[in-house]
């Protein structure tokens, strides 16, 4: 036996699936369709914008429906995340702004790029329009053209020599139009800066120079340095302004609409520059002069041009100096600079191109009329259905400051704080109707026929991949252990309730490496009972399906770690009882867990089905549970099945503790109040009613400190994410304005 309990066998085997496993985790650069990591991490940042704003708007027991995996939208989220770069993305953008730092303090007037290369995680390289001096740890080549910055040393360079990393705060980003145009043969991204080229021109057919033109239009509307751009689409793409909302985007239906207005900016600029006494544009922006008076306008044109649109746009975009103004074309036979997508540089293969005059072969950067289309439906704002069963007859209401019965706050109660994520231990005040539903007092009494793992899930026509339905009974309350018997061995329980974890564990230990892979299919397995091995495969390998080896040794390796119960049965069965008490091979009849619980079912029996219903110390029992947001922390690319899962989790847990705090205020216990709001804060921090729920408290509880801090966090973060407070947010805190107004004139 190998060390461990493993058998010779299965270490062996485990060394072949790790050289699988190396495979299987390469990331690539670019789905099938031609999506870059960059523009994909940009479109999924919009996308989670678009979900936190629906999370944030959703109506008490609803949760926000995202696409079925199966859906084309759905499929291309599932193909972004497998090649999303936010790693690269920040990596750019760190090296740009603290080029631009650097220069900005000694009045230095910034470089011209024209060319920049990412391979993420290895360097970025600038290809310069002239010789330039950049600062350590910037290397050069011998002619001081072309710089790379290695990846080892993005922080060193960061610093560039002020008292703090570069970051957003510093600035408008350098070169706001430096986007990715495709990949090169060294799988890096290619990427232009427009502004400085002046135009681009596409040379193909109009379905190529279409589906770059989409995919240019995109990635500068959700680009990370693009902090001040106008992009205008011309003769195309006219829905894009209204679901890529950045706020970048516009559209006109002919260049002939714009021309008087773009002749008429760039006198502008140019009497701009001459009253700042900079040079050009690039000297400007690198002196920090008149910062807001140089917003590049890029102009993407999908029409044929006629010969007087023509020559007023070349020139507008050849004059000298430039005035922020560029465009890219399609055959307009515009400017020096030229992506070649005809196939005739590249022996007829039109799926590759060359970028002219560098002559850089390039696999271009497109969206396809079919993936257009998908990124339209995926950008879609998101709708909401009805959440778990339980939290169907919520009471919306929320108290109001005037209905807390101040004069029942419990004596310390004030004082009274507890750490989220640790039992509570706090008891319901006598002043509470133990489960209140519309004014009526219960029991929280559950019927025996009650279970739970059947209505956790979303009400939503999607397929069960990813969804939290748990066949089976429910667990139940377990009857307290008699003196004489000793207390049975607890099964291993899957914490998704924050950090996600298997605790309970009795089998062999694995590597760390191994039990995260391991955790993630065990996971899936309790969300997903009956899984076939194809839909593992779906789940924890998306991009790609792996080899049936690589399957079957995660698989064992899942089984041996979670070990057996008390009675010599494993958790994760080779073989399952069939209807006729035959044995199923679980690869083809499907896995499922035996006993393995998690705490979101443990979270919902403790809820019970109706939440109106439940005493409260059930409900402080379930929010006790909670350590942080659902699934935080998993890696990258990781557990996209949970997504839906994640939304359905965080509503869950906000209208638990909303329904804890809203009883809490009404009875006087502001520390129950307060403990329920903070989980509810910890679990979904976009839903302002918990943010409301512990400003009540709070004033409740006379901590005029207290309330001012929770005030101005609630202020700090809307303003992080660029979200206005909601109307019963904006009248709370105008009560509470209004208080502390009085307070100030009685005092006065």
């Amino acid at each position: 036996m190998a060390a461990g309990g493993g058998s010779l066998l299965d270490s062996a085997t485990d060394v072949v699936s790790d050289l699988a496993d190396d495979i299987e985790e390469s990331v690539g650069v670019r789905t099938a369709a031609g999506v870059g990591g960059l523009l994909a991490a940009g479109l999924l940042v919009l996308v989670a914008v678009k979900r936190r704003r629906a999370r944030k708007s959703r109506e008490p027991g609803e949760t926000v429906v995202l696409p079925g995996p199966e859906t084309p939208a759905g499929a291309l989220e599932r193909d972004l995340h497998s090649v999303e770069d936010p790693f690269g993305r920040d990596q750019v953008d760190r090296a740009l702004r603290s080029l631009a730092v650097w220069h900005r303090e000694r009045g230095l007037p910034l470089p011209g790029v024209r060319i920049a290369r990412l391979k993420s995680n290895e360097f970025v390289e600038l290809y310069l329009d002239r010789a330039s001096e950049l600062p350590e740890p910037w290397a050069s080549t011998t002619d001081r053209f072309i710089w790379q910055l290695a990846a080892g040393d993005a922080d060193a360079a960061a610093q560039v020599g002020s008292t703090r990393p570069a970051g957003p705060e510093d600035g408008e980003a350098p070169y706001p139009a430096l986007v990715t145009v495709g990949h090169d043969d060294e799988d890096a991204h290619l990427m232009l800066d427009l502004e400085n080229l002046a135009c681009l021109d596409i040379r193909g057919t109009d379905v190529a120079a279409q589906a770059t033109l989409a995919a240019l239009a995109v990635e500068l509307a959700t680009s990370l340095w693009a902090d001040d751009l106008q992009v205008t689409v011309v003769g195309t793409l006219g829905e894009l302004p209204g679901v890529v909302d950045t706020g970048r985007v516009r559209h006109v239906a002919g260049l002939a609409e714009i021309l008087r207005e773009l002749e008429a900016r760039a006198a502008d600029v140019d009497r701009t520059l001459a009253q700042v006494g900079a040079a050009s544009v690039a000297e400007a922006r690198g002196r920090g002069l008149a910062t807001d008076a140089w917003t590049p306008e890029i102009l993407l044109v999908g029409e044929r041009l006629g010969l007087t649109d023509r020559a007023r746009l070349e020139t507008l975009v050849e004059r000298v100096p430039g005035v922020g103004i560029a465009a890219v074309t399609s055959s307009a036979e515009v400017g020096d600079w030229v992506l070649d997508l005809t196939g005739d540089l590249t022996n007829g293969d039109t799926t590759r191109g060359i970028l002219m005059p560098a002559y850089i072969a390039v696999r271009p950067q497109q969206l396809d009329a079919a993936t257009y289309a998908q990124a339209l439906a995926l950008l879609a704002e998101p709708e909401t259905a009805p959440g778990p069963e339980w939290g169907r007859s919520i009471d919306r209401t929320e108290p109001t400051l005037e209905e807390i019965p101040v004069e029942a706050v419990r004596a310390g109660a004030a004082d009274s704080d507890v750490a989220v994520g640790e039992a509570a231990s706090l008891a319901p005040s006598p002043n509470y109707a133990v489960g209140t539903a519309g004014g009526t007092t219960t029991h929280g009494a559950q019927p025996e026929s009650f279970s739970p793992w059947a209505r956790a899930a979303v009400s939503v026509a999607t397929p069960p991949l990813g969804t939290p339905v748990v066949g089976g009974p429910a667990s139940g309350a377990a009857e307290p252990a008699s003196a004489e018997e000793p207390a049975a061995v607890e099964p291993p329980i899957v914490r998704v309730l924050g950090d996600v974890e298997l605790a309970g564990a009795t089998g062999v230990e694995l590597p760390s490496t191994h039990q995260r892979q391991a955790t993630e299919l065990i996971a899936f397995l309790a969300f997903n009972p009956g899984s076939r091995g194809s839909d593992i495969s779906k789940a924890l390998w998306p991009s790609r399906e792996p080899n049936l080896a690589t399957r079957r040794s995660a698989v064992s390796r899942a089984r041996r770690w979670l070990g057996t119960d008390e009675n010599g049965f494993e958790y994760l069965p080779r073989y399952w009882s069939a209807d006729d008490g035959g044995q199923a091979d679980l690869e083809s009849a499907g896995y499922r867990l035996r006993g393995v619980a998690t705490d979101w079912h443990k979270f919902c029996d403790l809820v019970g089905p109706d939440l109106t219903q439940t005493p409260t110390p059930d409900l402080l029992a379930a929010l006790d549970m909670v350590r942080g947001k659902p699934f935080e922390g998993v890696p990258l690319r990781k557990y996209a099945w949970a997504e839906q899962l994640m939304h359905t989790i965080s509503s869950g847990v906000v209208d638990v503790s909303h329904e804890v705090a809203r009883r809490a205020l009404l009875a006087g216990d502001v520390a129950t109040a307060r403990h329920a709001s903070q989980v509810g804060r910890l679990a979904d921090p976009v839903d302002e009613r918990s943010w409301r729920n512990g400003i009540r408290a709070e004033i409740a509880s006379g901590r005029r400190d207290a309330v001012g801090r929770l005030v101005d966090r609630l202020r700090d973060h809307l303003e992080q994410l660029a979200m206005d407070p909601e109307p019963d947010t904006e009248e709370l805190l105008a009560q509470v304005d209004e208080q502390d107004r009085r307070r100030e004139r009685a005092g006065g």
